[in-house]
């Protein structure tokens, strides 16, 4: 018991020193706030070209849902 208390009273007595905080890692280091650096702005490539959108129908493939079904069914 007596250790215990002994311990107890040795441990609040060390988080109050600066070396003891840093030996224990309680210390906190706060950022630099010149090292933070700013991203350039976003740009669009020159090589961007936007493709136009197909018709639904153009873009619809004709198959048979029977035969599909079947497909998946045999893998």
């Amino acid at each position: 018991m007596k250790i215990l208390f002994a311990v107890t009273i040795a441990s609040a007595l060390l988080t109050g020193c600066d070396t003891a905080k840093d030996a224990f890692g309680l210390s906190r280091s706060q950022p630099d706030e010149f090292s933070v650096t700013d991203n350039p702005p976003l740009t669009i490539p020159k090589e961007f070209q936007i493709v136009k959108p197909m018709d639904a129908k153009q873009n619809e493939k004709k198959s048979d849902p029977s035969k599909a079904a079947v497909k998946v069914l045999t893998k």
